[in-house]
């Protein structure tokens, strides 16, 4: 069944195999597993957008309060 299954789409056995033990432990394909996919960047436009907005009104606002505010590290909001 593996050889049928590797010759139709051309895959190594050792795919098949770690595909049906996802399925197996999860019930889908691929779901679950970390490092699937990259990540979504932290410096959104929106985030960028709203730390400028707030630099604008106030100078005196506080780098750390918010990287608090917006649950990011502070150089994130530095680079913003």
């Amino acid at each position: 069944s593996h050889k049928v299954i590797m010759n139709m789409l051309g895959v190594s056995h050792i795919f098949i195999w770690r595909t049906k033990q996802v399925i197996k432990e999860t019930g889908k394909p691929q779901e679950g597993l970390p490092g699937q996919g990259r990540k979504r960047p932290v410096r959104t436009p929106r985030l960028t957008k709203a730390v400028a907005g707030k630099i604008f009104r106030k100078l005196a606002c506080s780098i750390n309060k918010m990287a608090q505010e917006y649950d990011v590290s502070a150089r994130t909001i530095g680079q913003s």
